[in-house]
């Protein structure tokens, strides 16, 4: 494959008004970057019209690729505001930082109460103080931190006994931490 050619990179899976699961692929490479930028500027736009839940087209959305994509606080935002239903996220290898991670995990957030999955491998800003942060998910299963420098095996340590009060979880791998209860 030329450089200049991408891979298709599985975008989303949400469920239809009648259970249906639906997934759609999207490419990677400066297309996609342009389309978050986008999506980015028109979060800062008044909307034309009184904007509604029930009418985004990304209300069932369930997971989310977007590896080693230029994702900011404001996608992040977006995320929250716009795809309630969300388990998974998959953000490895994107330059997020600590503070992105608490937007993810605040009070009135839906990710707060909807993730289950979180894939943060290789991102490389990342330190331990993320871990006070997504302390708060309170439905995460797989959190995955390998290849997160700044983030120490210690502190995923301590991340998982705070977390064993109500359920087990394991450290696997390196930094690796999933829910075996």
């Amino acid at each position: 494959m030329d450089a200049d050619q991408s891979e298709p990179l599985p975008l989303y899976k949400s469920s239809g008004p009648h259970g249906h699961h639906q997934t759609a692929a999207c490419h990677t490479g400066p297309l996609l970057g342009q389309h978050l930028q986008e999506a980015a500027q028109l979060a800062h736009q008044p909307p034309a019209r009184p904007a509604s839940d029930n009418r985004s087209q990304m209300k069932n959305m369930q997971c989310l690729w977007l590896c080693g994509l230029e994702v900011t606080e404001a996608t992040l935002r977006l995320i929250i505001r716009h795809m309630p239903l969300l388990t998974r996220l998959e953000l490895s290898h994107c330059p997020i930082t600590d503070g992105a991670l608490n937007l993810l995990s605040a009070v009135g957030s839906s990710t707060r109460n909807t993730l289950t999955h979180l894939n943060l491998a290789g991102c490389s800003r990342l330190t331990d103080r993320c871990l006070v942060y997504l302390r708060r998910l309170s439905c995460l299963s797989v959190l995955d931190l390998r290849g997160c420098k700044g983030v120490s095996r210690q502190a995923c340590e301590s991340f998982i006994s705070e977390l064993s009060v109500n359920a087990l979880y394991c450290l696997s791998d390196d930094k690796l931490i999933q829910r075996i209860s």
